[in-house]
């Protein structure tokens, strides 16, 4: 996710689509990614009060149910 956000910064564009990485094929829970991207996207962000993103999406496709509903469970102060 570091390395996500710093390239965004490196080619200074102000919004990013991030997907769910690791929720697919690789098997890992989608509460847990959901949960790790909204933490690590808020530290980046934190600790960058100078970077130029202002806006950080998370693209959920409608087919994968599972990854949807955790998408609607989290607490919007959890992805601000």
């Amino acid at each position: 996710m570091q390395n996500i956000m710093k390239e965004t910064e490196r080619i200074n564009a102000r919004s990013i689509a991030i997907p769910p990485i690791g929720a697919g094929n690789l098997g890992y829970s989608p509460s847990i990614v959901a949960k790790v991207l909204t933490e690590e996207a808020t530290n980046y962000l934190g600790t960058h009060p100078e970077s130029c993103i202002t806006d950080v999406r998370f693209v959920i496709l409608d087919s994968d149910e599972t990854l949807l509903k955790v998408a609607y469970v989290l607490p919007l102060h959890e992805l601000l």
